[in-house]
């Protein structure tokens, strides 16, 4: 069984990076919350949520991607002659 090479990805970097934004920016909602701003005078409290999204559906596309490479190639009938 034949599988596709892998698939190119130059930005899955930019995007796991990205990711790990998302969970901070989840992080510094949690600390605004508690009275811990990171940026005196702004509140962080309402980012959590779009936080969350965001890693989720980034995490999604991006294990989706993987998992479509590993999809064996499709079968195509052999060229005739012309």
């Amino acid at each position: 069984m034949q599988h596709h090479p892998r698939l190119p990805m130059p930005q899955a970097a930019a995007l796991e990076g990205l990711r790990g934004m998302a969970a901070l920016m989840v992080i510094a909602s949690h600390a605004s919350g508690l009275g811990l701003d990171l940026i005196p005078g702004l509140s962080l409290t309402g980012i959590g949520k779009q936080g969350v999204y965001l890693f989720f559906a980034l995490s999604a596309f991006l294990l989706t991607w993987q998992w479509l490479a590993t999809w064996p190639a499709p079968r195509r009938p052999p060229k005739l002659p012309h």
